[in-house]
């Protein structure tokens, strides 16, 4: 992720407000296959049993934990600095040029 909109910016030479939108529908898009696709899972482990749909919950749920928790630390880790972004809500609003003592 760290790199996709840079090289998105050089490869197709648009503008980054457009390369983060187009990025953050990616994302939403990307979730929502996701979410379809352990569905679909769900219902053919169900056909094999309550053990089978067990075992795939847990490895869907391990899935979602290791994500998770990889987006935490990017978040938390004093490395990328984003931390200080974070809003009330829980989301972030991340400037997106320049630095934060305002040179560019």
């Amino acid at each position: 992720m760290l790199s996709l909109v840079p090289t998105m910016m050089h490869a197709t030479g648009q503008p980054l407000d457009k390369i983060v939108r187009q990025v953050v529908a990616d994302l939403y898009a990307s979730a929502d296959r996701f979410d379809k696709a352990t569905e679909s899972l769900k219902a053919k482990a169900e056909a094999f049993g309550p053990e089978m749909l067990r075992s795939v919950a847990s490895f869907v749920a391990a899935f979602e934990t290791f994500q998770t928790g990889c987006f935490h630390y990017y978040v938390r880790s004093r490395r990328y600095g984003v931390s200080k972004y974070e809003l009330p809500d829980g989301s972030f609003a991340i400037p997106l040029g320049g630095d934060d003592d305002g040179e560019a």
